[in-house]
């Protein structure tokens, strides 16, 4: 799911922080930089499907085409903060196709006080000094899919993100794109270890939670809503993937 892509590609010197509370979002991807900082709480963001655990004070880095997803495992608060490459141009062009081995910084928050600035020079400053940070803390290692897997994937989670209330179909979208199914499959299991199948309920579950915490709306008028039209097939999923029933999750 391409959550920021749409706002930030080809804005120079994007720049942009913000709070959110009890986070979670699915796995997805992007071209620009991330970083997110724990205020409160305990948050689990999984990383090239290595998950780490944060508590208040740490943040993690997180570099271009690096799949992650967020899920507060207690009340939590975060600060996120977006950038483009090219604030920080030579820390891209020294690990452009890079990434770090441990993306955890412990002891630098990125906090709303010290990061929210509009003066460009000053969010350099800022930036190098966590890139600096990051450099003295972890390896480097290379990324370990192409940039053409990364395209299609980033293609795939942007379908799923504007289709998922219809029915979504692998093939129509390939041939949409003008890739091979079966290139297009290969391509997105390599980058999310997931199939397509796997992604689409996963996300479909993922807003349905959302849904049943912050609505009236009936368990069935749910299930429809996020592209379900069996009420059976929606409860099957939604107890494989959450560990829990619908109501269940809806009374917690």
């Amino acid at each position: 799911m391409i959550l920021y892509e749409k706002n930030s590609i080809g804005i120079p010197n994007f720049y942009s922080i913000f709070s959110s509370r009890n986070i979670s979002w699915p796995l997805h991807l992007h071209l620009h930089y991330e970083c997110i900082s724990i205020k409160s709480g305990i948050v689990e963001i999984t990383v090239n499907h290595t998950p780490y655990r944060l508590n208040m004070g740490e943040t993690a880095f997180l570099v271009s085409n690096q799949l992650h997803s967020l899920h507060s495992l207690t009340p939590s608060e975060v600060t996120i903060l977006h950038f483009s490459t090219d604030l920080i141009h030579y820390f891209t062009s020294c690990y452009q196709g890079l990434y770090p081995q441990n993306p955890i910084l412990c002891d630098m928050p990125v906090t709303m006080e010290k990061f929210k600035t509009d003066n460009i020079f000053r969010q350099k400053a800022l930036l190098y000094e966590l890139c600096g940070k990051l450099t003295e803390s972890t390896d480097f290692a290379e990324l370990s899919f192409s940039n053409g897997d990364s395209h299609a994937a980033e293609q795939v989670f942007q379908y799923v993100e504007q289709h998922f209330k219809e029915e979504c179909n692998l093939k129509k979208l390939s041939e949409e794109l003008g890739y091979s199914y079966a290139y297009l499959s290969r391509a997105f299991k390599r980058i999310s270890h997931l199939s397509f199948t796997e992604y689409l309920n996963q996300y479909r579950i993922h807003h349905a939670g959302i849904l049943l915490q912050n609505s009236d709306c009936s368990i069935s008028d749910i299930a429809y809503q996020c592209g379900y039209d069996s009420l059976r097939s929606f409860n099957r999923n939604f107890q494989t993937i959450m560990k829990t029933s619908p109501r269940k999750w809806r009374e917690a």
